[in-house]
């Protein structure tokens, strides 16, 4: 992958996966939510906990509860195989 594309598809999957760890911890993540003075801290609080960047926590934190199902959980996971992959072999020309 070259710089742009690695970029490109690094922070989706960053995203990925940092909502697939989050469910694992809703818990905690909810615990912290409830414990912190306002938004931000929340959003600091929970980048810390995960591991992830203040973006990758925000997208988690606005992720609706209804897409936290095991379907969901199978969707997220399949998308970031998907994209650890990277882009396939280029078609062949015709």
């Amino acid at each position: 992958m070259d710089g742009v594309d690695g970029e490109a598809i690094s922070f989706p999957l960053e995203i990925l996966d940092a909502k697939l760890a989050a469910i694992g911890r809703a818990q905690e993540i909810t615990a912290m939510m409830l414990a912190a003075e306002d938004q931000q801290a929340a959003i600091r609080s929970v980048a810390r906990l995960l591991g992830t960047s203040e973006a990758a926590s925000r997208a988690v934190l606005d992720t609706p509860w209804r897409h936290l199902t095991r379907a969901a959980q199978h969707r997220l996971s399949a998308e970031a195989d998907r994209l650890r992959r990277g882009p396939g072999p280029p078609d062949p020309p015709s």
